[in-house]
């Protein structure tokens, strides 16, 4: 009897170590993310004009910093959220702003458990 709990002791152990998600490279050491010429928030302000489009989109790039000392665009890696859906959604860095709606929200990249944020406030006139 002993034997059998021997047997299924070295199948548990072999399959522990089997899973490993220890990802391959440098650690990420932090994450910022930014859109062209905004380092970190953007406020938007739109006409009500019911003839413009109801939705507005733009591309945020996130960038990591590793333990190596060295940099990377991480755009497409990176798992993308938005604080506030009903005033922005984002999938892959690209960020649909909501016009008909005030409000702000925060988008989050992230990367091996490091976010970086940017701030977008929106303002129907």
């Amino acid at each position: 009897m002993s034997y059998k709990i021997a047997i299924l002791f070295l199948v548990l152990v072999a399959a522990v170590g089997c899973g490993s998600s220890t990802p391959s490279g440098p650690s990420v050491l932090s994450v910022s993310v930014s859109a062209e010429g905004s380092p970190g928030a953007v406020g938007v302000s739109f006409n009500n004009n019911p003839s413009l489009p109801s939705e507005s989109t733009t591309t945020l790039i996130a960038t990591a910093r590793f333990a190596d000392g060295t940099s990377r665009p991480v755009t497409s890696e990176a798992t993308w959220t938005s604080s506030n859906t009903g005033v922005a959604s984002v999938v892959g860095g690209m960020v649909t702003v909501h016009r008909r709606v005030n409000g702000s929200t925060t988008i989050t990249a992230s990367m091996q458990g490091v976010s970086g944020t940017f701030q977008i406030s929106v303002a129907v006139m």
